[in-house]
């Protein structure tokens, strides 16, 4: 981004492909960007598909609670994971040790 002088909107997440048997795989890190600079770099970025995201917001203290959940609620529902965004919410920049993220599941209905 830097060599192409694009600006970050300062939100920034990691993308996680999950495999067969649902383990996740961290693929790339991304950062959003403003429409201007995608517009004059399209061959260099990719854009998240539409479709159905199931959203989750969890915290450090309750991030390991809030993964059972959304497991069982994915089991039960019986849904397809296709892949994660995780993204960074910064709530105190001065606390190393607590954090906040937005998990976005992108799914799919078994047939």
């Amino acid at each position: 981004m830097e060599n192409y002088k694009i600006k970050s909107i300062y939100e920034s997440g990691t993308l996680y492909y999950i495999d067969e048997t649902g383990h996740p795989t961290p693929t790339f890190v991304f950062e959003l960007i403003n429409k201007e600079d995608y517009l004059k770099n399209k061959d260099l970025f990719s854009i998240l598909p539409t479709g159905n995201y199931l959203t989750l917001s969890y915290t450090s203290k309750d991030r390991n609670e809030k993964m059972v959940q959304l497991k069982n609620f994915i089991l039960e529902n019986k849904l397809h994971v296709i892949h994660c965004l995780e993204l960074y919410l910064f709530t105190d920049i001065f606390d190393v040790n607590a954090f906040s993220c937005q998990l976005q599941v992108y799914i799919k209905e078994y047939n």
